[in-house]
């Protein structure tokens, strides 16, 4: 056997440096115009051709801007 194996090694303990960038803020937010307590249109006003349906439940393209910010935000949740 080697005397070389037994001889303790000196362990250095790993650091973990995070670097952390300041979050950019506006300097003149504009007030946001999204109102989450409107009502979806009626189905007198979509577009019937373009509408799939699965199930109990109908899919179509979003219309209002709540609907764009919505699926945006479950998008990026989900990555």
């Amino acid at each position: 056997m080697d005397s070389k194996s037994f001889e303790r090694v000196k362990k250095e303990e790993p650091s973990i440096q995070l670097q952390t960038t300041p979050i950019p803020q506006l300097e003149n937010p504009r007030p946001s115009n999204l109102r989450f307590d409107r009502l979806q249109p009626s189905d007198q006003e979509l577009d019937q051709d373009h509408i799939l349906e699965f199930g109990r439940f109908d899919a179509r393209e979003a219309i209002l801007d709540e609907e764009f910010w919505t699926a945006a935000w479950l998008r990026a949740e989900t990555h």
